[in-house]
């Protein structure tokens, strides 16, 4: 990657940062973003979603159904950390927009999406990281996946 290439990305990464920040402010979160870029390759959220991907899709898959079932990936594992309740709720709309596209398709795209929320508690049941932005590339002939996460501000305590 070029000197301007590399510039153009932090801006980009600036301003992303920039906007999230003023969203979650304006949602009553105020606490500072930090980018942690400096991870171990098994503790970055691509890598969770690369492992499921991998298990998920066959080699001859195109990249189009690669995406489809990141997105679906990505949005089982959000809901996972939801509260029980905020699950169902999710579950129950999932279903009601299925029915609206596929009235057949309701009960398997629920099953589906709780298929892959019990997978995603075996493979990282400690992770608690919601994941804010997923893409893949085709790289060479392999799938690359870039993806951020944000962690949940720490918890005080009532001593604190």
């Amino acid at each position: 990657m070029g000197k301007a290439s590399r510039r153009k990305v932090a801006a980009r990464t600036r301003e992303l940062l920039n906007a999230t920040q003023s969203r979650l402010k304006a949602l009553g979160v105020d606490h500072p973003l930090v980018i942690r870029s400096d991870l171990p390759q098994e503790q970055k959220i691509s890598n969770g979603i690369s492992r499921m991907l991998d298990s998920e899709v066959g080699e001859d898959a195109s990249l189009d159904e690669y995406r489809h079932r990141a997105n679906a990936i990505v949005l089982a594992w959000n809901v996972s950390l939801l509260p029980l309740e905020e699950q169902a709720n999710t579950l129950k709309n999932l279903g009601d927009f299925a029915r609206k596209t596929d009235p057949g398709g309701a009960a398997a795209a629920q099953a589906e999406l709780l298929r892959l929320i019990e997978k995603k508690r075996l493979m990282f049941p400690d992770d608690k990281r919601f994941i804010v932005s997923c893409d893949l590339q085709l790289v060479g002939n392999k799938v690359h996946v870039t993806a951020a996460a944000i962690s949940a501000p720490p918890q005080r305590s009532a001593t604190s």
